[in-house]
């Protein structure tokens, strides 16, 4: 949290939603982390040949949230800060020209971001509205950074065992390069969540993995699952965006439009805030 913080320029809320934290929790486990640094490492200093290596892992969980954070910015005007996006894959490419640091965890993650990257051009309209996956025009995809990524997802696989980038770049793939929406191959998909939930088992992931669940064995059986789910993210807003479907789904209109209702008193970024209300209104009468 606190390299998002002092390095990446992240606000707290920013953090916060990186990792499904209250707003205060974020900000508490931000000042424990810079009082830890003052006491046991006083100054930062750029490590060298094997510490660079045992670093690593922290230094790709920041790039990998800085983009997360560029793809879908939790708050302000714009759906996503691109620049965010362009400086982690800058950061990633660099760390490639470090042999201690050429990995495939850093192969994997390059390949996911190139992979998510790609769909840039297809993620609004001209008018600035959000368009899900479902309704994006495949052709705006950037062939260039999918051919990329299918090259660093390659290299990735190069290397001894499988990493939770590389599960995550496979799920992109999956995302980006299926001719439609509706040729996705979903079963494939929930195969590697289930193994990524396994050893990454955090809320984002397990709400990932319902969303896919319910395009698999349908929408009753992603409710029961999200039960397990509700204590500790029942105030997110894509939580409460994703139940609100899921309901819809099962005819549900009413608590459908309930949490729909909740995900927009949750909705930071105006852009997706009215991506929700638009769908609302749609709800209204159903």
């Amino acid at each position: 949290m606190l390299s998002l913080k002092l390095l990446c320029g992240l606000s707290v809320k920013e953090i916060a939603r990186a990792f499904l934290k209250q707003e205060e929790a974020a900000k508490r486990a931000i000042t424990r982390a810079k009082v830890k640094f003052r006491e046991e490492v006083g100054e930062l200093k750029v490590p060298e040949g094997g510490e660079l290596e045992e670093r690593l892992e922290a230094v790709l969980q920041v790039i990998y949230l800085l983009f997360n954070e560029g793809y879908k910015a939790t708050e302000g005007n714009q759906l996503m800060k691109q620049e965010l996006c362009e400086e982690a894959i800058r950061l990633a490419f660099l760390l490639t020209n470090e042999p201690s640091c050429d990995k495939g965890e850093l192969k994997a993650l390059i390949a996911m971001m190139l992979f998510k990257a790609a769909r840039f051009p297809a993620r609004m309209d001209e008018s600035g509205n959000l368009l899900t996956l479902e309704n994006q025009d495949r052709t705006k995809y950037d062939e260039d950074h999918i051919k990329w990524g299918w090259q660093f997802l390659h290299d990735s696989s190069k290397f001894e065992g499988s990493s939770i980038y590389q599960l995550e770049a496979a799920i992109s793939c999956y995302y980006t390069t299926a001719k439609t929406y509706e040729k996705t191959n979903w079963k494939a998909i929930l195969s590697l969540y289930d193994t990524l939930v396994k050893l990454k088992p955090v809320p984002v992931v397990q709400m990932s993995r319902v969303l896919v669940l319910s395009k698999v064995k349908g929408a009753e059986v992603a409710l029961r699952e999200m039960e397990g789910l509700e204590e500790v993210i029942q105030g997110n807003q894509s939580f409460l965006a994703l139940k609100a479907d899921l309901y819809a789904e099962t005819g549900n209109w009413s608590a459908a439009r309930v949490h729909l209702q909740k995900a927009i008193g949750q909705a930071l970024n105006m852009t997706e805030r009215r991506f929700l209300e638009k769908k609302l209104k749609s709800w209204i009468g159903k």
